[in-house]
């Protein structure tokens, strides 16, 4: 019995210790967890993850959208897109996504 238990203490605390991932439930919490993982970064991935979060922030933006609201609400909706598409991502992920965004926009 004890064996199962320190096998399942041990699974549980291995699934915890990947790769720190953004936290996109509230501006702070992005701002915080962002600043968390650049980090755990080197200098050169910490800059391409901040241009990567850039990216992947702007590709959610949409003027169309703005002109149709007049402007009510978009910065919440914006807000809640911004949280759907980087929530719980990690760097890697938001770098890959980023450079899917350039590629299909045929950015440089």
């Amino acid at each position: 019995m004890k064996k199962i238990i320190s096998i399942t203490l041990l699974a549980f605390l291995l699934t915890g210790c990947g790769e720190p991932k953004i936290d996109a439930t509230s501006e702070e919490s992005l701002k915080a967890s962002a600043e968390k993982i650049c980090n755990t970064l080197t200098p050169q991935k910490c800059t391409e993850f901040g241009n990567a979060m850039k990216i992947v922030m702007m590709s959610q933006f949409n003027a169309k959208e703005l002109i149709q609201s007049g402007g009510k609400n978009y910065d919440s909706e914006l807000e809640k897109k911004w949280q759907k598409t980087l929530n719980d991502k990690t760097a890697d992920q938001v770098i890959k996504e980023a450079t899917e965004i350039k590629t299909t926009h045929h950015m440089k």
